[in-house]
């Protein structure tokens, strides 16, 4: 549901000629960030399994904190972001 939302609010800050090319690069780089975060939890959990004696669930504990975090830098850095009000002639 909150990439409606972010293509809607990237749509508004390109002209209407540009808007295909802004929602497909949102589109493409949603697909990139899914892909890394992916990767980077699968390395958490494989690297951090049996460490201290400690059993798989540390490394998915750690993998869940990353992503986690992740998520709470991404909606800190989108708070920032500047409101931008729809076009009612388009």
């Amino acid at each position: 549901p909150f990439f409606f939302t972010l293509s809607a609010h990237c749509r508004g800050f390109v002209e209407d000629s540009r808007a295909g090319r802004a929602i497909t690069f949102v589109s493409m780089m949603g697909i990139a960030t899914i892909f890394a975060l992916q990767w980077f939890t699968g390395l958490i959990v494989e690297t951090l399994q049996g460490v201290d004696g400690e059993g798989p669930e540390f490394g998915y504990r750690m993998a869940f904190a990353s992503v986690a975090a992740f998520l709470g830098l991404a909606g800190a850095v989108y708070l920032t972001a500047q409101d931008v009000k729809p076009n009612p002639a388009t």
